[in-house]
């Protein structure tokens, strides 16, 4: 695309690059957009001054969302010469938390597609003309995820699970089951994280030794259920998830009236990471509790 000015192209526009970073309470985007200032010789009459202001950026698709306003790193305007040259812009967007699950959710695991709408004021002596120049930023997966992943959001997605360090290997396996599922929700392969949350669950299991207190919670389906402790109560919801599960981690058997799509992923991986949390902080309490004692 290009900024015109009376039919004149005085730049074309380009996507360049998008990246990720930190911010309080936010998400932070920086995108680069590339300009290639068309010459501009004498006897065209006096060279524009060219000043960008913020610009909205919508997410492509149906009606298109509105995601917010990108800021220009500096308003300083530039002019344009006799000779052409290339320069660019850098824009700063801060996402809100809601937004970002917007694109989550509309991208479904594959890339993005983000409208920029850079507005500039072209001023030539006393006339200012305001301008609106539209600039597709088409986002490929794995450029979209190494934005995830400077913007700290893929790390948002799972509750902080403690890991007691005498639990070694055994620890590092179900970590990496969770860090598995994590990785297919953001690829949008969400058959597959459910299986990896199966898979951490059953891990759990294991690694505390839980087998026949499962075994035990499962055979008792149904059954006095007021006398149930709080633990026996977890146990049954472990199991519960398991169960939820068990076609993902079996596909053989899957049918299509049991689909799992990105809400049944984002619940289990959820659910996976609560317990979790739960019963490996209730181990590193009571091995605090035994140093102590």
């Amino acid at each position: 695309m290009s900024i015109n000015l009376n039919s004149r192209i005085v730049a074309e526009t380009r996507f360049q690059a998008v990246h990720g970073m930190h911010a309080a309470g936010a998400y932070s985007l920086q995108f680069s957009i590339g300009l290639h200032v068309q010459n501009w010789p004498e006897s065209e009459g006096p060279v524009p001054t060219v000043t960008f202001r913020d610009a909205p950026v919508v997410l492509d698709g149906g009606p298109g969302l509105l995601l917010g306003y990108a800021r220009p790193e500096t308003t300083v305007p530039f002019r344009v010469y006799r000779h052409a040259h290339a320069t660019g812009l850098l824009y700063s967007l801060l996402l809100s938390p809601q937004a970002l699950e917007a694109i989550e959710a509309k991208r479904a695991g594959v890339g993005v597609v983000l409208l920029f709408k850079l507005h500039a004021e072209l001023t030539v002596g006393a006339n200012v003309d305001a301008v609106v120049d539209e600039v597709r930023c088409n986002v490929s997966q794995s450029d979209w995820l190494k934005v995830l992943e400077g913007t700290g959001y893929g790390r948002a997605l799972l509750f902080e699970v403690p890991v007691p360090s005498e639990l070694g290997m055994e620890a590092d396996r179900l970590m990496a089951s969770l860090a598995s599922a994590k990785r297919a929700f953001v690829e949008g392969r969400y058959t597959e994280s459910v299986a990896a949350c199966r898979s951490a669950l059953d891990g759990l299991t294991q690694l505390l030794n839980q087998e026949n207190a499962l075994r035990k919670v499962r055979d008792a389906a149904g059954q006095g259920k007021r006398e149930l402790t709080v633990l026996e109560r977890e146990l049954r919801l472990r199991s519960v998830a398991i169960e939820y599960a068990h076609l993902a981690h079996h596909p053989s058997e899957m049918q299509q009236t049991c689909v799992y799509d990105r809400s049944s992923a984002q619940m289990m991986l959820g659910i996976t990471a609560s317990l979790a949390s739960a019963a490996l902080g209730r181990r590193v309490a009571s091995s605090r509790d035994d140093l102590a004692g």
